[in-house]
């Protein structure tokens, strides 16, 4: 009899982490920007 529970707990983590898988695949990340500042000694002339 505990083994059906051991099964159906084993059956249960595997949909979980399937689950999570497929929803952290369908996240993108955002988008941010990034700005560059050029010190004075290396900005082109």
């Amino acid at each position: 009899m505990a083994w059906k529970l051991l099964l159906a707990l084993v059956i249960l983590l595997v949909l979980a982490g399937v689950g999570l898988a497929i929803y952290g695949g369908q996240l993108s990340p955002d988008q941010q920007r990034i700005e560059q500042v050029l010190p004075d000694d290396r900005f082109p002339q």
